[in-house]
């Protein structure tokens, strides 16, 4: 299960937002005395009747709790049959996180070296987190204070957590926290159940590598649009234009005149009447008044 959604109000801009809009829901239900339900993201499909049992909504009276812990039983990860809609429908990925802390069960602990007792401890705190999160569905900013391990750096003990993303090979990949000294894998390796796929991590150049970089692509760039020199000793691209930003060759004889003009200009003193008995400032070559 992925996405979200709102009772009788609409989301608003997220603060992680890069467009700064206002995200638009995928599907609306209104009911009377104006309520509405607003679905963002996840999947959707229209069917004719009932998609799975009733027996697996975790919100009604006719949960099978013996048919779950079954399901916890498998010889799988089990935070992947807690997010298997079959079987747990209307659980989520947040509730996934604060089930498994709470029976103190590691994410990828197959379920089928789980005793019959733990299966049934991890049914039962699904329904009990469950619960408290509809009892408080209108404090939406508020019930994050009931997250214990979900986005945490700590688990309420003070221990480190770690942070991963664990899905099956044909679903997708879901964030997941958990602490390892609380939840322990226990007969099996991690390495063994859930072989390392990780993404290649986005290469991030230093400020000298980043301006070779630049360098080498101008480089390529002036070769490609082809140079040549005028007679004037400027260089210029195919187009007889010198480019914007290209320094232009000079005559070292030719910075050398220059230069003495500059000087002889600073300290040229014709256009005054310096009388003698007066001193004068050498430094800028103009009479003291």
């Amino acid at each position: 299960m992925w996405g979200s959604l709102r009772a009788n109000e609409y989301k608003g801009v997220s603060r992680q937002s890069k467009t700064g809009k206002v995200p638009a829901p995928r599907l609306v239900l209104h009911f009377a005395k104006e309520e509405f339900l607003a679905f963002y993201g996840g999947s959707m499909y229209e069917v004719d009747s009932p998609a799975c049992d009733q027996g697996t909504d975790i919100l009604t009276a006719s949960f099978d709790i013996e048919k779950a812990a079954d399901a916890i039983q498998r010889a799988q990860p089990v935070c992947y049959t807690l997010l298997d809609q079959s079987c747990f429908s209307g659980l989520g990925n947040i509730i996934k996180n604060e089930v498994l802390y709470a029976a103190k069960v590691h994410p990828l602990q197959p379920g089928n070296l789980l005793s019959r007792q733990r299966a049934l401890g991890v049914v039962e705190q699904a329904l009990a987190f469950s619960a408290t999160w509809m009892e408080h569905k209108d404090e939406h900013k508020k019930f994050k204070e009931h997250w214990k391990i979900y986005s945490k750096k700590e688990c309420p003990l003070g221990h480190k957590t770690c942070r991963d993303w664990f899905g099956p090979e044909d679903g997708l990949q879901r964030v997941t926290t958990w602490c390892p000294t609380c939840q322990p894998l226990e007969g099996v390796t991690e390495e063994n159940v859930y072989p390392k796929q990780r993404l290649p991590k986005k290469r991030r150049s230093g400020p000298k590598k980043g301006r070779q970089l630049r360098r080498s692509a101008s480089t390529v760039n002036q070769n490609a649009a082809g140079t040549e020199k005028d007679v004037s000793g400027n260089k210029k691209s195919a187009t007889g234009k010198r480019k914007r930003g290209m320094p232009a060759e000079s005559d070292p004889k030719k910075k050398q005149s220059q230069k003495r003009k500059k000087r002889a200009k600073r300290f040229d003193t014709s256009g005054f009447n310096q009388p003698t008995n007066q001193p004068t400032n050498q430094q800028s070559g103009c009479e003291v008044m």
